[in-house]
């Protein structure tokens, strides 16, 4: 049976769709054949020194614009496989081994290490500013323009650049000095132009992906490690307390006491705020089921579940209360940044954070799926058995009690209403069907029924 053969156009249109979805591709992409050769292991250089160099620049020109695409300075070797499929067919792993190799050996990629290493050469450079001013006006430029003319032939005289460095692996971390060079410049350049603020470490990576970085967001790892580099620039600093990261840009980058126990007040809130809400969603959860158990005839089940929902409002008012004090002291630290309110925020955000991370959320979560199955039985046995209430037992089991006689009532008169209106309708509707009356004086039984007919044949001639 004979294969049917592609068309070319069809063939040529099959990868279409990549490019329109992952603009960074070239327009090669569309090529089979030579797709094939470049996603293939490289060959000796020697066999083909101008098709060597021309493979090896279509690749680290790609995984370049690759990466600033992405906003993406930190990567492996298997991201830029999965990055660079086409179709089924995934570029050979020793391909991009040798290609991530040329590329760290020029500095287009770095490792971690690197980074700061180079800052710290940039940095002791930059003491002399005539030096500076040679090497960036003067030196680069020459290199440059004779490794153009000379088409980079030092490095092609390298017998070390066919061969892929020991250190490279899939899982190897690799870091993209032109991203990450954009990426800070362009984060320097809007922290110039800000007042000193300090503020949580993510949130300031949410501020940078909605306000600067907006056509595509950074990756963690990428904000993580651009923020090094920031830090290392002194263009911002960062602290880390009792597991919250705080970072402070501006004129004024040191982090004082001041300043994390405002974040610390800030994140103890939000925390407190979390559980009000959850709490208020119990509360009315229980009180449906309080009003459900009424329904069922089930009054010791009932007044289980309202004893609970006073305990969970006991505990909505503590944090209520907690929440409004942290409002009252971040509104004093402002205005006077004293001391004593310090120690107290401390104290208070210390103290509601070292609750939330304990596990006795846990422990009443289960006593409270426990009570859950509790039966009237249960029930009985429970009020027999217990001990003695302390006032604040008491003053829960007495609203408890209060409330049901009050959620009693008001069942009982919602049944009263509906019978009474049920009542009403059905009283105007035998009052309605009494008031009809007939009056159409034409159905009277005639006296003559024979000359009735005949008039009514008359009537209908006419």
């Amino acid at each position: 049976m004979e294969q049917k053969s592609i068309s070319p156009i069809l063939k040529k249109n099959r990868f279409q769709d990549d490019m329109l979805q992952r603009t960074y591709l070239p327009d090669c992409w569309l090529d089979d054949k030579r797709m094939e050769v470049l996603f293939a292991p490289f060959r000796a250089r020697d066999t083909n020194p101008e098709g060597w160099d021309l493979k090896m620049n279509f690749w680290t020109n790609l995984i370049n614009k690759w990466c600033l695409h992405q906003r993406r300075v930190v990567f492996t070797i298997d991201d830029i496989r999965k990055a660079m499929v086409r179709g089924d067919h995934y570029p050979h792993i020793d391909c991009l081994k040798l290609v991530i190799s040329h590329m760290k050996r020029h500095n287009f990629l770095l490792f971690h290490e690197d980074i700061f290493q180079r800052k710290t050469n940039i940095k002791s450079v930059g003491r002399n500013v005539a030096s500076w001013m040679v090497n960036s006006l003067v030196i680069k430029p020459i290199s440059l323009g004779w490794s153009l003319l000379t088409n980079n032939r030092d490095y092609e005289a390298d017998i070390e650049m066919e061969q892929i460095l020991p250190n490279i692996v899939v899982e190897t971390k690799l870091y993209n000095r032109e991203t990450m060079d954009i990426i800070v410049e362009t984060i320097e350049s809007h922290l110039k132009n800000m007042k000193t603020t300090c503020m949580r470490y993510h949130l300031f990576h949410q501020f940078i992906n909605k306000n600067i970085s907006t056509l595509k967001c950074i990756d963690e790892q990428t904000y993580d490690v651009v923020m090094e580099v920031l830090e290392s620039k002194g263009r911002l600093s960062t602290l880390e307390d009792s597991g919250i990261k705080i970072v402070k840009f501006g004129n004024e980058i040191k982090i004082n006491e001041t300043d994390i126990s405002l974040i610390k007040l800030e994140a103890t809130k939000e925390i407190l705020e979390t559980e009000t809400d959850k709490l208020a969603d119990d509360i009315e959860e229980l009180r449906v089921e309080a009003r459900q158990a009424l329904a069922n005839k089930s009054r010791d089940k009932a007044l289980l579940l309202l004893k609970r929902k006073k305990r969970i409002e006991s505990k909505l008012n503590e944090k209520d209360t907690q929440i409004d004090n942290i409002e009252m002291i971040t509104r004093q630290l402002l205005d006077t940044g004293s001391q004593q309110f310090i120690v107290q925020a401390f104290q208070m955000a210390n103290d509601v954070l070292k609750q939330h991370t304990s596990k006795l959320d846990e422990f009443e979560n289960t006593i409270a799926n426990v009570e859950d199955t509790i039966g009237d039985v249960t029930y009985r046995m429970s009020e027999i058995n217990r001990p003695i209430s302390t006032n604040d037992t008491t003053m829960i089991e007495l609203d408890a009690e209060e409330e049901l006689e009050e959620m009693l009532k008001d069942i009982e008169n919602g049944k009263k209403i509906d019978n009474k209106n049920d009542s009403k309708e059905n009283d105007s509707f035998i009052q309605k069907i009494t008031d009809l009356t007939i009056i159409d004086n034409d159905l009277t039984v005639p006296d003559n029924p024979t000359r009735s007919k005949k008039n009514e044949q008359e009537l209908l001639e006419t």
